[in-house]
């Protein structure tokens, strides 16, 4: 499960990095609850695991992640919310 939730931190960290142009600023939207569940799959993978070092990474990952994205879609120009 750590290293599950480690592969969603990377993916979700690469959408991310795409979603700081102002064009795919939507990403935002679907990438924060997919970084959500990585968060997750990584706190249970760490609490289970013997490899936790995995699920540290995926926590790391996710959480800046889903704190950025909000940020990002709160403060940002975005044209999606009012």
């Amino acid at each position: 499960m750590s290293i599950s939730g480690f592969r969603f931190g990377i993916g979700t960290f690469l959408v991310f990095l795409l979603s700081i142009s102002p064009i795919f600023i939507w990403l935002n939207l679907i990438n924060i609850p997919v970084a959500t569940f990585g968060l997750i799959l990584s706190i249970i993978g760490t609490t289970q695991a013997k490899q936790r070092l995995f699920g540290l990474a995926g926590i790391v990952l996710c959480a800046g992640v889903i704190a950025l994205g909000v940020f990002r879609l709160f403060h940002g120009e975005s044209s999606t919310l009012p």
